[in-house]
């Protein structure tokens, strides 16, 4: 259980940096330009599609860019790298009990409602993903078995139709005689199907070529296939939905516009075409495009046909006012979500305060791993007598875990302290404020004291019985480095006692020192006789070790003086 919920915590707390703050910032760039475009309603209908297909590139497009310039966004850790978090606390393999607590109570936090939900999010961008193959196979299927007939003429008009749009593109035509509403697939190898039906009115079929050509000429069909792509993987995020649908609606009434604005095209005779397929064959319409239209939609493609005025046909104004608008916005929101995961974080150092920028540079000259790493001056001890639970997180029974990050100086003071995971309430004050006031022996580098990077993890656990009493329960971890060195000795033995010394000393007396705290963590029915007994077996168990330990660094140095 605890495992499971520490998970979640890790889960929430990486993916809150990295999806769920982008997310909230996009959205609220989403929101206020789809306000400003609803007040601005005489806009030209290719300037709001273009807009809002800049709006939706624009969230893929800052995460990706987050991404790269943040190799970070990767971690759960947000503070180091996934190389570091492994060895950035090298001293202290177990978390420290602050308190006696019942093992088995949970205290729910954001970051863990973060963590279902970002695998909620996960669940339906999979599930959405799936359906999308689906119907790209069924697709498939679709135009693999669609009964065609001779569409040379046709394809001549398709011909035609295309150099006069300038499209460069070669576009292939299928005649089918069965019913289906003229539609465009695929953008790279375009394909443009059409009803036998229509080509009994040479108009009718110039008309719906022409529709669908400029979704060609245009890459309709692409940005629709990455539209459908980024609403699966956001689909959690309802205003992705809703910039979906909008999108499909304005993509239609820019085609029809740029339609119009051809040559010899008829409003009246394109909008008796659009009425003619107002009911759409139950096709998937995924990855691809094609005329139909709800009532409402062919209500809304009408008015917006007859708001264009003669002087647009040919005009270009619009399109330069599009692709401006559109450029500016795009770069913008990407760059407003690519930088959410660049908001300075400010560290406490006493009573300075540093910026990201200036902890950075601390960090970056220190080390990870040195010869003879830092010790704790008084053990885990020092810090636990320093600690006190502040009032305002016991009374509202608020626990959980602290990761401070740090480093240990060349006078074994730490600075630059950071949380790297925090659980507030005046509890990551409160593990700063004690970490601070100890005092550790520096780590050396050949033989000179240096920077280290160091971690600690300082739990912070409630119980019923250490809430009214406020008694502490300290647990003597094996925080000892195991470290030896002998002239004579060659590396391989060196190595091999070592291991032995791990192996048959240390885990076991490891284990040992864990089942007795955790009966004093777990063991609520313990009276305070039993408490003071455990306790001494605790530090007498620490004692043993050490003792054991200096007897078999010299029964390995009297072995190897016989040995002479």
């Amino acid at each position: 259980m605890t495992a499971m919920t520490d998970g979640l915590h890790m889960l929430g707390e990486g993916a809150w940096g990295a999806f769920w703050l982008p997310l909230l910032a996009w959205t609220a760039v989403a929101l206020l330009a789809l306000g400003v475009l609803r007040l601005w309603r005489s806009a030209h209908s290719l300037v709001h599609y273009a807009i809002r297909v800049a709006l939706m590139l624009a969230l893929p497009l800052g995460l990706l860019l987050a991404a790269a310039t943040d190799l970070s966004f990767f971690s759960l850790l947000p503070s180091a790298s996934a190389e570091e978090a492994r060895v950035v606390a090298p001293f202290l393999p177990l978390p420290i009990p602050l308190s006696v607590e019942d093992a088995s109570a949970f205290s729910w936090t954001l970051y863990h409602g973060l963590g279902l939900l970002t695998l909620l999010a996960g669940l339906l961008a999979i599930t959405r993903l799936s359906i999308l193959i689906r119907h790209a196979r069924t697709l498939h299927l679709f135009c693999k078995y669609l009964p065609t007939n001779n569409a040379a003429a046709v394809q001549q008009t398709v011909d035609c139709l295309s150099v006069s749009l300038g499209l460069k593109r070669h576009v292939q035509v299928l005649v089918t005689s069965k019913e289906v509403v003229p539609m465009t697939l695929g953008w790279r190898l375009p394909l443009v199907v059409v009803p036998e039906a229509l080509l009994s009115d040479a108009e009718a079929l110039r008309l719906a070529l022409l529709h669908e050509l400029t979704h060609i000429r245009r890459r309709d069909v692409l940005l629709q296939s990455i539209e459908q792509v980024v609403g699966a993987l956001f689909m959690i995020n309802p205003v992705v939905l809703l910039l979906r649908r909008s999108i499909a609606t304005y993509r239609e009434m820019a085609c029809d516009a740029e339609v119009l604005a051809q040559p010899r095209v008829s409003s009246k005779r394109y909008a008796a075409l659009l009425y003619r397929f107002v009911t759409p064959h139950p096709l998937p319409r995924q990855f691809t495009l094609n005329m139909a239209s709800s009532e409402k939609q062919l209500k809304n493609r009408i008015l917006a046909m007859k708001s264009i005025g003669s002087s647009a046909h040919g005009s270009r104004k619009p399109k330069y006012v599009s692709v401006v608008l559109a450029g500016l916005l795009l770069s913008s929101a990407t760059l407003i979500v690519a930088c959410t995961d660049l908001v300075d974080t400010n560290v406490v150092e006493g009573d300075a305060v540093l910026s990201t920028a200036e902890r950075e540079a601390l960090y970056e000259d220190a080390y990870v791993v040195v010869e003879e790493m830092p010790e704790l001056i008084g053990g885990l001890a020092a810090i636990q007598e320093e600690l006190t639970y502040p009032a305002s997180a016991k009374e509202a029974g608020v626990e959980g875990r602290v990761i401070l990050q740090f480093i240990v100086d060349e006078n074994g003071v730490p600075v630059a302290p950071a949380v790297v995971r925090g659980v507030g309430s005046g509890l990551d004050e409160e593990a700063i404020r004690a970490l601070q006031n100890a005092r550790f022996k520096p780590g050396r580098q050949d033989g000179k004291p240096v920077n280290v990077k160091m971690s600690i993890p300082v739990t912070f656990k409630l119980s019923d019985d250490a809430a009214s009493t406020g008694k502490r329960v300290h647990i003597p971890l094996l925080e000892e480095q195991m470290t030896f060195t002998h002239p004579q000795l060659p590396e391989e033995e060196i190595e091999a006692f070592m291991k032995s010394l791990y192996e048959e000393l240390k885990i076991p007396y490891q284990a040992r020192v864990q089942a007795v705290g955790e009966r004093l963590i777990n063991d609520a029915t313990l009276s305070d006789a039993e408490r003071t007994r455990l306790e001494t077996e605790l530090k007498n168990l620490r004692a043993e070790y050490k003792e054991r330990l200096s007897e078999r660094y010299e029964a390995l140095g009297t072995a190897n003086s016989g040995e002479e």
